[in-house]
């Protein structure tokens, strides 16, 4: 399958301090599990409330 093909858009970028990529990002991924579907667990797991009360930035 090329890149075209797969429905991805090799130009987008989420900035990431190289720390965050580093210590979160990369530990999380698993195996052959693609960063888009990495991003897409995180983000359904994400509650907004839980990271204001425990005072993560947003």
């Amino acid at each position: 399958m090329s890149e075209s093909d797969s429905g991805y858009d090799a130009k987008t970028a989420i900035p990431l301090r190289v720390s965050t990529r580093e210590e979160v990002v990369i530990p999380l991924k698993r195996g052959a599990e693609t960063y888009d579907s990495l991003i897409r667990k995180m983000a359904e797991q994400y509650d907004p409330e839980q990271a204001e009360t425990a005072g993560f930035e947003r």
